[in-house]
């Protein structure tokens, strides 16, 4: 089975929070400290020449997920897809993915006392449907698809952590690219 990706071209990115509003209410988390897709908004550069990037953050489908690594009963694993998903039946809520996550957006949903996180919205998928945050994304700057076809197509792209094998890719950038390495251990851990 192919290993499903998300690409984001980060030209057409407007930062309208679709996307984090529209997984928070597709998924019914009402009651969550953050969501699973956050926005880094910053600048570049010096007056005259700004560049203001908007950066939607989302699970990272890891080849290697620390969540999965720290999960005591194994609720956190890869499916047929290559997506990372949490089985609600065995998770405790313990938190520890939450604290191992290096994107920071697996949460606590408080009415549930579990964890929630990204899962490319699978339940979509196996109907043959676009992750919502796809489908609400009104500058189509985010793109749902195989990792091979993403790669293929989309190149020069880059992922925010290539060490454990982020599965979520962005459109390249050189400047953004080193600052986003620059300000990591700030922003992930």
């Amino acid at each position: 089975m192919a290993e499903y990706a998300l690409y984001v071209d980060l030209t057409r990115c407007i930062g309208c929070y679709s996307c984090v509003v529209g997984c928070k209410n597709w998924n019914q988390l009402h009651n969550t400290k953050g969501s699973p897709v956050k926005i880094l908004d910053f600048t570049l550069g010096s007056y005259p020449e700004i560049i203001r990037w908007m950066v939607p953050v989302f699970c990272g489908q890891c080849d290697k997920p620390p969540c999965a690594y720290v999960c005591k009963t194994k609720a956190i694993y890869k499916n047929e897809y290559g997506i990372v998903v949490i089985d609600q039946e065995k998770c405790l809520g313990t938190g520890k993915c939450e604290k191992a996550c290096p994107f920071g957006v697996i949460v606590f949903d408080f009415d549930k006392k579990k964890v929630f996180k990204c899962d490319m919205c699978v339940d979509r998928i196996k109907s043959e449907l676009d992750p919502f945050c796809v489908s609400v994304c009104p500058t189509e700057a985010i793109i749902f698809d195989k990792k091979d076809t993403i790669l293929k197509q989309k190149a020069p792209c880059f992922s925010l952590d290539q060490e454990i094998g982020s599965n979520v890719f962005y459109s390249y950038d050189s400047e953004l690219v080193q600052h986003l390495k620059d300000i990591k251990n700030e922003v992930y851990f």
